[in-house]
């Protein structure tokens, strides 16, 4: 039963990712990154905690399951020439200061497949 609610929790993240990072893409190139899911037109799932970070130039959605450890993290930033877009997972906790262009600590970059 608990592998089975990760399988879909991973599912509903990676859907929000892939939609956070389109979203951001789109976003800058009209001139900046979008500063929270409600200027992308997107809405966060009640399963997890949400918090989406905008500097001048990356952003980053953190998603943080309320049931389960593994959590999700998008970074889309510009690295002087292109956008260049990273999705992690990984364990629960999890320090807020993190360099902006890498994964947290500990955590594994996956792709996300496109729909």
């Amino acid at each position: 039963d608990d592998q089975e609610a990760t399988l879909n929790q991973r599912r509903h993240a990676e859907t929000l990712l892939r939609a956070f990072v389109r979203g951001q893409l789109a976003s800058f190139y009209w001139g900046q990154f979008a500063s929270s899911l409600v200027d992308l037109g997107l809405s966060s799932v009640e399963t997890m905690d949400v918090r989406v970070e905008t500097k001048a130039g990356s952003t980053r959605l953190w998603l943080t399951p309320k049931r389960g450890s593994e959590s999700y993290v998008a970074i889309v930033y510009f690295n002087g020439s292109k956008l260049v877009r990273i999705q992690c997972r990984g364990l629960t906790p999890i320090t807020t200061e993190q360099i902006a262009a890498v994964c947290p600590e500990g955590w594994k970059e996956f792709e996300i497949q496109e729909a």
